[in-house]
């Protein structure tokens, strides 16, 4: 994978309420998982946080901090239009 850059802050902040799913398999998450970006990372105003949906039979919750480009690489937006 490409080198590790961040988002602008402005971009991670038009980032929050985004839907997204998985495009492209990473170690931790199968194709299709879905989630949203729920935030900006407080310690690094580059990163997105996506909190992904699990199972409704889980009471856990589970949150993930992503730069630009492994969000361009792994993510795709769902279109909530």
């Amino acid at each position: 994978m490409a080198t590790f850059i961040p988002f602008a802050p402005h971009e991670a902040v038009a980032k929050i309420g985004k839907r997204v799913h998985v495009v492209r398999e990473n170690h931790l998450l199968p194709v299709g998982t879905t989630g949203t970006v729920i935030g900006v990372c407080a310690t690094h105003s580059g990163l997105v946080v996506i909190r992904w949906d699990l199972p409704p039979d889980t009471h856990n919750s589970w949150e993930q901090w992503f730069g630009k480009t492994k969000y361009e690489a792994c993510l795709a937006e769902i279109d909530q239009g």
